[in-house]
Formats: C-alpha cells, sequence, structure tokens
C-alpha cells in the first residue's frame, strides 16, 4: 500500500479564495494543518502561493483574479507533468477536515476520475484528479458560491465519475 501513496500529489494552495466563507490557507499554518491530517507520510505535498493576486479580500466576489486559472492549472499540469498519477490540490481548511476524508479522497482517484470537497457556501476545499484536464479549471468562477456546481456540472458534461467528499463549512 505504500507505493500507492508514492503516485500520489497533493497541492497546498495558499491565498487562493475558492469559496464565499471559508479562509484562504496561509503558508506555514495551512501547511501544518494539512500535515496533520495527511494520511501517509508517502504523498508528495508541495505549497502553491498565490502570488497572482496578492490580496484576494480586495477583489469583488464575482470577479476571477486575472491569472488565478492558469496558476492553479500549471500547479496541476506540473504534478502530472513529474509522473504522478493521482493529483489533487486542498484550498481551504474546513475545521471537521479529519484524516479519514483525505484518505477516502486519493482511495476513491484511483478507481474514479475525479474527487471533490464542496464547502457548505458552494466553493471548494479539495478537487483531485487522476488525469489532468484543463476544462475542470479554465472558466470556472473560482471565489464565487457557484464554484463547486460549475465544477460538478463540468465533470457530468464530459461524462467522468466523481466521488464527493462529505459537504464540509465553517
Amino acid at each position: 500500500m505504500n507505493s500507492y501513496w508514492e503516485t500520489c500529489y497533493l497541492i497546498v494552495f495558499s491565498g487562493l479564495r475558492t469559496g464565499m466563507h471559508l479562509p484562504p490557507l496561509s503558508g506555514e499554518e495551512g501547511m501544518e494543518k494539512v500535515l496533520s491530517v495527511l494520511p501517509s507520510t508517502s504523498i508528495q505535498i508541495v505549497n502553491a502561493h498565490n502570488d497572482v493576486s496578492t490580496n484576494v479580500d480586495a477583489w469583488p466576489k464575482e470577479v476571477t483574479p486575472p491569472g488565478e486559472c492558469e496558476f492553479i492549472a500549471s500547479a496541476y499540469r506540473r504534478g502530472f507533468e513529474d509522473g504522478y498519477r493521482k493529483v489533487a490540490g486542498i484550498f481551504s481548511f474546513p475545521p471537521a477536515l479529519e484524516k479519514k476524508h483525505l484518505e477516502e479522497a486519493f482511495k476513491s482517484i484511483r478507481p474514479l476520475d475525479c474527487c471533490l470537497g464542496a464547502d457548505t457556501a458552494g466553493g471548494i476545499y479539495f478537487l483531485g484528479m487522476n488525469r489532468y484536464d484543463e476544462g475542470l479549471f479554465s472558466q470556472q468562477p473560482w471565489g464565487q458560491s457557484s464554484l463547486s456546481k460549475s465544477i460538478i456540472r463540468e465533470i457530468g458534461n464530459q461524462k467522468k465519475i466523481m466521488y464527493k467528499l462529505p459537504v464540509l463549512g465553517r
């Protein structure tokens, strides 16, 4: 089973707004939280700090800061280019998030195409996949309350199979 975890790549996005009320992860503190619920130390974990828009709170809620979609997409693309078979991103840290959730998430990506963790305000806290898919990033309403529905709709349009993590919030 240890070799399974070695094929997993987790991107800890800090400074991105993917929901309406869960705060974005912040550098060191966010990484510590994620490490506390990581199902295996064999998972490759990287920090992707958003330098694209340095103050996400200054952007209107209905606007995706320029370059944010490409920033997210390139982080996922890099994981697949480096040879990982399961690439996931964690965007915020709901207090109820537990180790079992991330374990379920990564194990679901093995037989299924995608895994999504939505938050209670319509954003997302987790998105994983077993094959790079530009459509899950481009033209998505990042930072808006319709993000999780939009990604779910895109997954359905592409006839992919998805595992849904529990909806978590504050």
